[in-house]
């Protein structure tokens, strides 16, 4: 891994349903990132049958100017 950010806090869920999934906003108290103290991390959830998908919305990188977006699946296993 080039970089890695880690992070607690206590956190809101807004239930209504948006394309992305549920907006869920932790209000971020410690991290390994001094940066991020203070700040709220915003990301989306969505369950479809077997699979949570979670997922950041975009940003544009500052050093590239691209467009970057985080995207996790997990799958229950049998």
């Amino acid at each position: 891994m080039k970089s890695h950010a880690a992070y607690t806090g206590k956190y809101d869920v807004d239930r209504a349903q948006t394309p992305d999934g549920i907006k869920i906003t932790v209000h971020v108290d410690a991290s390994s990132n001094q940066a991020l103290v203070g700040t709220n991390r915003v990301f989306f959830a969505r369950i479809d049958s077997d699979k949570l998908t979670v997922k950041s919305p975009a940003i544009v990188v500052p050093t590239t100017g691209l467009t970057s977006v985080v995207q996790l699946e997990f799958v229950k296993a049998d």
